[in-house]
C-alpha cells in the first residue's frame, strides 16, 4: 500500500498508557482493504492483466495466504499471539 498506516505509530489511551499494535494485527485488519488494493494494482499491469481472470480468480487465494503470514508473524512474537490464533 502506498499510504502510511496510520497505527504504526504508538498511541496513548486516555488512561496515559502506550498502546502499539503488532504486526500481524495490523495486517489481519487490513487485509480487505491491503487485497483490494493488491487487485487495483494488478489490473494496472499488462503483463497479468495478458491472463484474463477475473476478480475472484486473482484473489481467492490471498485471504488464505496473508492468514498463513500473519500467523507465521505472530508465532516469531508469542506474547504478542491474538486470541483467534
Amino acid at each position: 500500500m502506498s499510504k502510511p498506516v496510520e497505527s504504526a505509530v504508538p498511541s496513548i489511551t486516555g488512561g496515559g498508557t502506550l498502546t502499539v499494535e503488532s504486526v500481524a494485527d495490523i495486517l489481519e485488519r487490513k487485509l480487505h482493504p491491503l487485497i483490494a488494493e493488491w487487485f487495483l494494482r494488478v489490473e494496472k499491469e499488462p503483463d497479468l492483466t495478458d491472463i484474463p481472470l477475473n476478480h475472484d480468480e486473482r484473489t481467492s487465494h490471498l485471504p488464505r495466504l496473508l492468514d498463513d503470514v500473519i500467523r507465521r508473524i505472530a508465532r516469531q512474537s508469542p506474547s504478542l499471539l491474538r486470541k483467534s490464533c
